[in-house]
């Protein structure tokens, strides 16, 4: 028996038909080869290839695909293929703060002040805030060129 015969024999020994669906099984082996044998950038195999060494359907293999891609874990490239993503940074959808998410994905949040000025409210600003005229307050920051103010979509 070959090495590769072996290898492939091996592959197909780590997707049985068990309570996890076979997708669920090779997204798990997929996710498992992207972070310790390929690293950032690098392409995954053919859904071919991953046909033939796994022994399932392009549809599995197709679904392990697309929740990689989904999760941030993968990216699609039409024409060249699937590469693994940089560190995926998304929102698990919980109420966290932004400082917590970076933190629990390994990431070291920081700020960085780029505008600090005071200034005499508006005589309006003022009185809708009721505070007295003239006093000293932080204006918001100038939108960038071409672009919208922080905070507003």
């Amino acid at each position: 028996m070959s090495a590769t015969t072996t290898g492939t024999e091996a592959a197909r020994a780590a997707i049985n038909n068990s309570q996890v669906p076979k997708h669920e099984q090779l997204r798990m082996i997929i996710l498992r080869l992207a972070k310790e044998e390929l690293g950032p950038g690098a392409r995954l195999p053919s859904e071919r290839t991953l046909m033939d060494s796994y022994g399932v359907s392009r549809i599995t293999v197709r679904a392990a695909i697309g929740r990689l891609v989904n999760e941030g874990h993968l990216v699609r490239v039409p024409a060249k293929g699937t590469f693994v993503a940089d560190s995926p940074v998304q929102s698990t959808l919980h109420l966290a703060s932004f400082t917590q998410e970076m933190e629990a994905m390994g990431h070291v949040p920081s700020t960085v002040v780029l505008v600090a000025e005071s200034a005499a409210a508006p005589d309006d600003t003022a009185e809708a805030l009721s505070l007295p005229r003239g006093s000293e307050g932080h204006p918001p920051a100038p939108a960038p060129p071409g672009g919208r103010p922080p905070g507003q979509c």
